[in-house]
C-alpha cells in the first residue's frame, strides 16, 4: 500500500490485479521441488518421489493457512466478517474449515450464511447470452437484500434468512433465524465473495478477506502453462 500511496509500481499487484508475487512464490517452489514440467512431475512418480512431493506441498499449504488465520487473529476484536472466495473447487470449504480449526482455541467460530437463499425469483432473474438463466453472475442474488442482512448481522440483530426453492425458482417462507454471538463471526464462502457491492454496508475494517485458488506453474510438454481451471476440473 506505502509503494502505491507513493505513485510507484506495486511489486504485489500489477494494473490489471494479477498477483505476481505469488505467482513467484508458486514457480519458486515448483524449482526447488524439480516440478516446474509435466515430465518432471512423471519422473517423481516413476521413482517413487511423488509422495514427498504432494506431503511438501501439503506443508505449504498448511503454511498458507496458518498466516492466514494468524492475520485474522490479530484483527478479532473488530472483524465480525470473513469472505473466503474463489472459483469453484478451488478448496473454500477445505481452508474454511482448517482456519477455524486454528482459530477455535482464540474462542472464534463461523456462522456461515448461504448465498444461495438470496437468488431473485426467476421471473427477474438475468439470462447469459444463449437464453439460460445464469446462475453465476452477481446480479442473480437480491445484493441489496443481501447487504441489509449482512449490515443487522453485523450490528447484533436476529435476522431472518430466506430460503430458495430450486424447483419453483422462488425465494419461499424462511430458512431461519441468525444473530451472531459472542465470539462468532459471519462467514461468506461465496464465489462472488469479493464483489464490492456484495457486502458494501459492511466498513472494510470489520472485514477480513481471503481469496483461494490453485495456483501453479507447472508446463506441459509443449512449454505452456497449465491452466488452473483445467486443475479445478480435474478435482
Amino acid at each position: 500500500h506505502a509503494l502505491k500511496r507513493a505513485g510507484r509500481k506495486s511489486l504485489t499487484y500489477s494494473a490489471d490485479n494479477i498477483p505476481y508475487e505469488k505467482l513467484w512464490e508458486a514457480l519458486s517452489w515448483a524449482v526447488d521441488h524439480s516440478c516446474v514440467t509435466t515430465a518432471q512431475l512423471a519422473e517423481a512418480i516413476r521413482s517413487g518421489a511423488f509422495p514427498r512431493l504432494i506431503a511438501d506441498g501439503e506443508a505449504f499449504y498448511v503454511q498458507e493457512l496458518e498466516r492466514a488465520a494468524g492475520r485474522l487473529a490479530e484483527r478479532l476484536g473488530s472483524v465480525r466478517m470473513v469472505i473466503i472466495a474463489g472459483p469453484s473447487s478451488s478448496g473454500k470449504t477445505t481452508t474454511t474449515i482448517k482456519v477455524e480449526e486454528l482459530l477455535k482455541p482464540k474462542g472464534l467460530s463461523f456462522v456461515p450464511v448461504n448465498l444461495d437463499n438470496f437468488f431473485l425469483d426467476l421471473d427477474k432473474h438475468p439470462r447469459d447470452p444463449q437464453g439460460d438463466y445464469d446462475f453465476e453472475t452477481p446480479q442473480a442474488l437480491d445484493i441489496p437484500l443481501i447487504n441489509e442482512t449482512f449490515r443487522r448481522l453485523v450490528a447484533g440483530e436476529q435476522v431472518e434468512i430466506p430460503f430458495y426453492n430450486f424447483k419453483t425458482g422462488r425465494r419461499e417462507s424462511s430458512a431461519g433465524t441468525l444473530r451472531l454471538d459472542k465470539g462468532q463471526v459471519l462467514l461468506i464462502d461465496c464465489l462472488h465473495g469479493l464483489h464490492p457491492d456484495m457486502s458494501a454496508a459492511v466498513p472494510d475494517e470489520s472485514k477480513f478477506k481471503l481469496y483461494i485458488e490453485t495456483l501453479a506453474q507447472l508446463k506441459d510438454g509443449s512449454g505452456q502453462f497449465v491452466r488452473w481451471a483445467d486443475i479445478r476440473l480435474l478435482r
